[in-house]
């Protein structure tokens, strides 16, 4: 019992990191507010906030081709704001990117 356990353990782990979008890129901003609540495949967002230089910034999900998802995102680490990239492709959860998300 404990190694079906142990194998099943194994197999969500890995499953979980084949289907996980990939971080691109980061940096850091001054503020920063993603409208989809974060890393959200399936709900087009709208990513925005002040750059370090004082500018501001918007950036929105959105679909390269019917694969591959383009996810805005920030992040918090240690009280430094990031606006992230991120990359999914929706093929990867049995989806199409349709809109700026995975359906």
């Amino acid at each position: 019992m404990k190694k079906i356990v142990m194998v099943f353990a194994a197999v969500l782990i890995l499953s979980t990191i084949a289907f996980a979008a990939t971080l691109v890129k980061q940096s850091e901003v001054q503020s920063c507010l993603d409208t989809d609540g974060g890393v959200n495949v399936t709900r087009l967002g709208i990513t925005y906030g002040v750059e370090l230089s004082g500018s501001n910034f918007t950036l929105t999900d959105f679909c390269t081709n019917n694969s591959t998802l383009i996810e805005y995102a920030c992040s918090n680490v240690n009280g430094t704001i990031y606006k992230q990239q991120w990359n999914q492709n929706c093929a990867q959860l049995n989806k199409t990117c349709s809109a700026g998300r995975c359906v």
